[in-house]
């Protein structure tokens, strides 16, 4: 009878732990869906809504903004610049080389202040809308009753199609770490839809994109009036000040990361000829590298 009595209780409390979980569960996804319908309510109570850059404009009666969907995308990222930093590595056996490295990695890393923070990107998702381009280049999505005829299914606007100078945009360096990663978190958001991109400038911008899958999906946009039964709208990129859309970059980082190991070691096979990238070319607009001619006489005499 005592044996039976034990088995029980052992059942209840397992029954009580089991309830308990349950519970909190609950009042975790309650909690998400409060702080989702205030989010929904606050643009909805803006007519015109402006959202969290200044740069897109969504009108519609409040009625129809309810229905705006707000998506966090990615991780949050804290971590010390010399963190970051260290990811690169000083692959050469040349003494000098290696400690003018290990000077270079000191100076960051000692700097306790310095540190790299962002949030998760924001996406919107809106129902049976129409984009354009406003001559100032503001975004401007207009929701209509309904879905419009000829309307696409799906189109995803990077935040770098319409809030990105156009020397931007023909920068290499911001073309890769800006605005690669916002397609790529759209891509993740919806794979089929139709990504519009501000008309290339440079041969490189169509090939990096392939790095974001979009490959046969990008259309080059002008602005001019687009409806879909789908906005996907890259709304913010959650950098902290100024620095980088780092949990986007983040994620596309670790993705790529994944694929090399994935493909074997045939796949990531290196090259024989070793480059040195100067900006000798830019000093009229900003000094690089003070001490420039020294450092390629270094990197000269190691080929």
């Amino acid at each position: 009878m005592l044996d039976e009595l034990d088995v029980l209780r052992r059942s209840l409390d397992e029954l009580y732990r089991s309830l308990a979980d349950r519970q909190q569960a609950l009042d975790d996804l309650l909690s998400r869906e409060r702080a989702a319908v205030r989010e929904q309510a606050a643009i909805a109570a803006v007519a015109g809504a402006r959202v969290l850059v200044d740069r897109i404009a969504i009108d519609g009666d409040s009625g129809q903004r309810l229905r705006i969907r707000r998506r966090r995308v990615g991780a949050p990222v804290e971590r010390r610049l010399g963190q970051w930093v260290g990811v690169t590595r000083c692959e050469t056996t040349a003494a000098d080389v290696r400690d003018m490295w290990a000077r270079l990695i000191d100076t960051e890393t000692n700097r306790p202040d310095d540190r790299l923070c962002g949030q998760p990107s924001t996406v919107l998702e809106i129902p049976d809308a129409v984009a354009a381009l406003d001559q100032d280049g503001t975004l401007r999505v207009t929701m209509e009753e309904g879905p419009q005829p000829e309307a696409a299914d799906a189109i995803a606007i990077p935040r770098c199609t319409y809030a990105l100078p156009s020397r931007k945009l023909r920068n290499f360096g911001h073309w890769l770490v800006d605005c690669v990663p916002q397609v790529d978190v759209l891509t993740s958001v919806d794979p089929a839809a139709t990504i519009l991109v501000a008309p290339f400038q440079k041969p490189f911008q169509s090939w990096a994109l392939t790095l974001a899958r979009a490959a046969g999906r990008v259309v080059e946009w002008d602005g001019r009036p687009m409806a879909a039964r789908r906005v996907v709208l890259f709304e913010s990129d959650g950098r902290t000040g100024g620095g980088r859309p780092l949990s986007a970059l983040t994620a596309l980082r670790q993705r790529l990361l994944r694929q090399d190991a994935a493909a074997g070691p045939a796949a990531a096979a290196r090259g024989d000829r070793r480059l040195y990238v100067t900006r000798r070319d830019a000093r009229n607009r900003r000094k690089w590298v003070s001490n420039e001619e020294a450092i390629e006489q270094v990197f000269a005499r190691r080929g």
